[in-house]
């Protein structure tokens, strides 16, 4: 059959759900089958005037990416509820997609596990480590250059968080930005941060340099001229990241040390709510060659904890990025001790000021004993192995001596292991040797922490190093890009019914609003209502960027 005959006997349209429903009358348009990509961030009754169109239903999603979110329509039930970045976007999260009522309802799944993007196995490690069971099936890559593939950690010093930037580390990628245009032309490149004004600072830095330096303009230029049909440079805060894809991938991990006191917060923005652990998956999968993480805090300045887990997944990735040891902390299992033996070690650790856990799950083994860090709450500091079941339980030596400690120690852990017949005979040699150990870690990996979190209104608030009201032209041009990069429509269909349409754009830029209150009175109702309903979920982007504009 050729294309033409296909074409004719064959009707495909691509459209949003919410588009099938409000532009495809009832009863005149019926498909075989209805495919829906994305569906994680799809809501069930968006999806039903689709489903109820077809014959048969295709869902296609991540149920470990981003939810759909009601952000939009709770801020038009309650517009004067103002709340904080920690809890925004968990808050309005909705608690379902189609593609949760699909596995609730009980349709039959399959596992998509052949993994194309990542051309350098390191690049999807992490997320095959921690969310996809190790199932994903990842091709291994040639060896090449590793200046092309891989993972690259950067540590910015000096750089500090406040007012909910890094203007030190936004510095530091745009001119890494530059650089990629000049060295590697040729390999796409997209920005993401863990926030919206990380992002407008990285795209402001942008500017100047290239303002700035005639050579660093041209060099931009030329990059965005060659990719801009394909894959565009593109600079997104993470929530509008989900589907993207480039070549290199920057991450800004945005949160860091505090101007005042150098010490690391633990408030990372919806990171820490229940949905907190979609997030950092979503900024964690997105390059097909090369992922450059730029932080100014490591590993050990977060602390982990029950209920954290989106905290636990960053604080596991920056170990991962800096070391390229997928960490693995340990549960606690509830399993009783193996022997009395282990009951006496663990006694002897706890009286040299330790907290011991016992049989500690990692990776289907399990660590007998596990002594808590006495500065990192929620990480361990040791693992003691002794010779008692879980050891006698392995089929070789080679198993038992070997490849059982490697595979630990590849996860992050260090081992300590006391034979049963030394501990008998020479009990205090043993105890000062894992006094010894114990002690030469803690001094080894001292690092100052702030253990409590503090209430939002302590946090010093830093001025903004530019307080200039932008022109009319630089706010047009601004929120113009921002709807080009990501709104998923032509811009020819926003000017007719999106925010490009003349009444609203003239409005957003001469009126300025930055909340929907403001919105609602320089809009009129009848602009409002000709919005199209997929574009609303932008608008506090729109806002945000009108914000800084002053």
């Amino acid at each position: 059959m050729g294309r033409g005959a296909l074409a004719q006997d064959v009707t495909v349209m691509m459209m949003s759900p919410m588009s099938v429903a409000q532009f495809l009358e009832p009863g005149k348009h019926h498909f075989d089958v209805i495919i829906m990509d994305e569906a994680s961030q799809i809501q069930p009754d968006d999806a039903l005037g689709a489903i109820a169109r077809a014959n048969q239903l295709i869902v296609v999603g991540d149920s470990k990416q981003l939810p759909p979110t009601t952000f939009f329509q709770r801020e038009m039930e309650n517009p004067d509820d103002e709340q904080g970045e920690e809890s925004i976007f968990d808050e309005t999260d909705a608690s379902y997609s189609i593609l949760d009522m699909c596995d609730a309802v009980g349709l039959p799944p399959t596992r998509l596990r052949w993994h194309y993007r990542s051309e350098h196995e390191s690049l999807i490690a992490f997320s095959n480590s921690q969310w996809y069971d190790n199932e994903l099936v990842i091709f291994p890559s040639s060896g090449i250059s590793t200046t092309k593939l891989g993972i690259v950690f950067h540590y910015v010093e000096n750089a500090t968080y406040a007012a909910g930037k890094n203007e030190i580390e936004a510095d530091y990628v745009a001119r890494q930005i530059i650089t990629h245009t000049r060295r590697f032309p040729e390999l796409s490149l997209g920005v993401g941060t863990f926030n919206l004004k990380q992002r407008e600072t990285i795209e402001d830095r942008l500017d100047r340099l290239a303002r700035d330096d005639s050579v660093a303009e041209l060099a931009l230029e030329e990059f965005m001229k060659k990719h801009k049909d394909v894959e565009p440079l593109f600079i997104k805060n993470l929530e509008n990241l989900q589907g993207d894809e480039r070549d290199v991938i920057f991450i800004s991990c945005t949160f860091g040390p505090d101007k005042d006191t150098g010490q690391v917060y633990q408030r990372f923005g919806p990171i820490n709510g229940p949905n907190g652990w979609r997030r950092p998956n979503v900024l964690f999968t997105r390059a097909k060659k090369r992922m450059e993480v730029f932080s100014s805090m490591k590993h050990e300045d977060i602390i982990i904890g029950p209920g954290a887990e989106g905290r636990i997944a960053l604080k596991k990735f920056l170990k991962y990025a800096e070391t390229s040891i997928l960490p693995d902390y340990g549960t606690n299992t509830g399993r009783g001790p193996d022997s009395d033996f282990e009951i006496a070690v663990a006694k002897v650790i706890n009286g040299l000021g330790f907290q011991t856990e016992l049989q500690v799950g990692v990776s289907e083994y399990f660590i007998d004993i596990g002594v808590r860090h006495p500065n990192r709450p929620g990480e361990f500091i040791l693992g003691v192995e002794c010779d008692g079941a879980m050891y006698h339980s392995s089929r070789s030596a080679r198993d038992r001596d070997r490849l059982r400690e490697e595979v630990l120690r590849r996860r992050g852990w260090k081992i300590h292991r006391i034979w049963s017949t030394d501990w008998f005979k020479c009990r205090s040699d043993e105890i000062e040797r894992l006094r010894s150990r114990l002690q030469e870690l803690v001094e080894s990996g001292r690092h100052e922490v702030v253990r409590d979190e503090e209430p939002l209104s302590s946090y010093p608030i830093a001025s903004s190093v530019e307080e200039h009201r932008w022109s009319d032209e630089k706010l047009r041009y601004r929120i113009e890009q921002y709807c080009k990069e990501n709104i998923p429509r032509s811009l020819e269909e926003q000017r007719r019914d999106g925010f490009l349409c003349e009444e609203i754009f003239t409005a957003l830029v001469q009126r300025r609003p930055t909340d929907m209150n403001e919105f609602l009175e320089c809009v009129s109702g009848k602009a409002r209502g000709n919005l199209n309903n997929d574009d609303v979920q932008y608008i506090h982007d729109i806002f945000e960027i009108i914000k800084q504009a002053g």
